[in-house]
């Protein structure tokens, strides 16, 4: 019973020959191009009524509160569903300080989300986010989110939480760093007062891994980075290690 609204699924009326495609696609309601098409749903039963022209078929239609959910071949026709778009990002954190944690979560149904550090679980929480204050050395480490909607679930990347204590390490920082042939790389830096140096690797700024863990010495570290071969691009973060092997 309500207004009829036009739209192109390729987001313009007369789109390029090579927009269209004999194979399947997902294609997003576009009002112009790049931008969603809104609809606002009370409680309740709803009816959304599609008609199409010419040879577009449709045979799938999902209807989201997070207009940057990109849906794949893996989505189910039927049942529940639920994605990470985003996974929580960590970081260094003062003692005594706080920080707050967040993901971007899609579902088909009403989440449930559960924390976890270190392989502990923590407390449920109404939503996809988590506050750490009064932070002490104890809270560093890795932290996920797991989120499920009746019978689906879903698990974050871990966010990796240094906890610096005041005065120990917080001068550290890297002065240069320089890539050679074979994959290594060289870092200078300053301000070191730990033991070890702690060398994390990445190729999205969202997983880390620990490449190496390498005596202080004060002078430049060189390591040989396997995981760069064929990277198009790399990110490196160096943790200054106390006495305790706290970051």
């Amino acid at each position: 019973g309500g207004t009829e609204l036009p739209y192109h699924v390729y987001g313009e009326p007369n789109p390029p020959l090579s927009a269209y495609q004999h194979t399947w696609i997902w294609s997003r309601m576009e009002i112009s191009p790049g931008v969603p098409r809104p609809f606002a749903l009370e409680a309740g039963p709803q009816m959304l009524r599609f008609r199409n022209r010419e040879l577009l078929f449709i045979d799938r239609v999902i209807l989201v509160s997070n207009p940057d959910f990109i849906p794949t071949d893996d989505l189910p026709r039927s049942g529940d569903y639920v994605a990470i778009l985003e996974s929580p990002e960590g970081g260094n954190v003062t003692a005594g300080g706080s920080m707050t944690l967040e993901a971007s979560v899609v579902a088909t149904g009403p989440l449930d989300y559960q924390w976890i550090h270190n392989g502990t679980l923590l407390q449920s929480t109404a939503e996809p986010s988590l506050d750490l204050s009064n932070v002490d050395p104890t809270d560093s480490g890795d932290y996920s989110l797991v989120a499920t909607t009746r019978t689906a679930t879903a698990s974050s990347t871990s966010a990796l939480v240094n906890v610096v204590l005041p005065g120990t390490g917080q001068g550290f920082r890297v002065s240069k760093m320089s890539v050679a042939a074979g994959n290594q790389v060289t870092f200078e830096f300053a301000g070191a007062s730990g033991t070890q140096i702690a060398v994390y690797t990445s190729g999205d700024l969202i997983r880390w891994d620990l490449l190496a863990t390498v005596p202080n010495t004060g002078g430049p570290i060189t390591l040989t980075d396997p995981g760069a071969e064929g990277q198009a691009q790399r990110y490196y973060r160096l943790g200054d290690l106390a006495d305790d092997g706290s970051l």
